[in-house]
């Protein structure tokens, strides 16, 4: 009769797959990678699946942080995103709209320079400050008074803004038979401001 104890299996000191381990999900671990790099449908996606798949695991999955984390990520990305795009959106329709404003006030003024030059043809002189642009629409009856007329405009033509334009003719301008001046304020409603549009940019 032998002493001897037979062989027995090795033993792993941490056995792996231990039951009641959980292991990470790899949905949570891609959904994360995905929103980190910017993949947001995606993160979003696999990570309410992974979470989904981690509350059904009873806790046999785990990397519910790593879940929602990519998940955030996600709508994260397209929040901003969107914001960006509005903001653009935004800024190019400010802008597209002033320059729009601008050429509206530009041909304007030149379709008012016109019709003085129309006028004076006529009248044998341009309106008085005083007299002003609404010499193109009604004739005026103070002095100096046109010796032929003929109305311009129904209505005198506003800016780009809105306003109305500023009609510049002095005296001292008109003896020496300079020419008047048609100004806009501008976006800033200011007259005198570096923003104002006249007759003598053009």
């Amino acid at each position: 009769m032998s002493d001897s104890i037979p062989p027995q299996p090795p033993v792993t000191a941490h056995p792996p797959n231990t039951p009641g381990a959980p292991q990470n999900c790899g949905l949570a671990i891609a959904s994360l990678v995905c929103g980190v790099l910017g993949i947001s449908p995606i993160a979003i996606i696999l990570g309410h699946i992974s979470l989904g798949k981690i509350r059904r695991s009873n806790g046999t999955l785990k990397g519910r942080g790593m879940a929602l984390t990519g998940t955030i990520l996600g709508y994260a990305f397209i929040v901003v995103t969107i914001l960006v795009l509005t903001a653009s959106l935004l800024l190019f329709k400010s802008g597209f709209d002033s320059t729009s404003r601008l050429i509206q006030t530009e041909g304007r003024i030149q379709s008012i320079n016109s019709a003085l030059i129309t006028y004076r043809h006529r009248a044998g002189h341009y309106p008085s400050q005083a007299q002003g642009l609404e010499a193109l629409v009604t004739r005026p009856t103070t002095d100096p008074k046109p010796r032929s007329w003929g109305a311009a405009f129904t209505s005198l033509p506003k800016d780009g803004w809105d306003r109305e334009f500023v009609y510049k003719y002095p005296e001292m301008l008109s003896n020496k038979g300079g020419v008047p001046k048609i100004i806009s304020k501008g976006p800033d409603g200011v007259l005198g401001t570096p923003d104002d549009l006249s007759s003598n940019s053009f």
